[in-house]
């Protein structure tokens, strides 16, 4: 998931690199927290402690990254209402 879906979800013709990278660190931080969490029996609890702690701030740190420049670059939306029936193109 860390490899496949920062390009999936940012794939397009307004496709950035560093939003790219932004997903890519906080999917990455994620599996950071769920290291620290499967590490709890291995290691110690002060240790996974750590590693979770670490891995919650680098994602939280980067997720308000990806999140700024997703405002930044997105357009605005407007409705364009129902497509024209037939009659109304004639």
């Amino acid at each position: 998931m860390t490899i496949l879906h920062p390009f999936n979800a940012n794939l397009g013709p307004d496709e950035s690199q560093y939003r790219t990278l932004y997903v890519a660190v906080e999917k990455a931080a994620l599996i950071m927290v769920i290291a620290g969490l499967a590490s709890l029996t291995v290691i110690g609890a002060v240790s996974a402690a750590v590693t979770m702690l670490v891995g919650l701030l680098i994602f939280l740190v980067y997720f308000n990254k990806f999140m700024k420049s997703v405002h930044r670059e997105a357009y605005k939306v407007v409705g364009t209402g129902l497509l024209p029936s037939a009659e109304e193109l004639e």
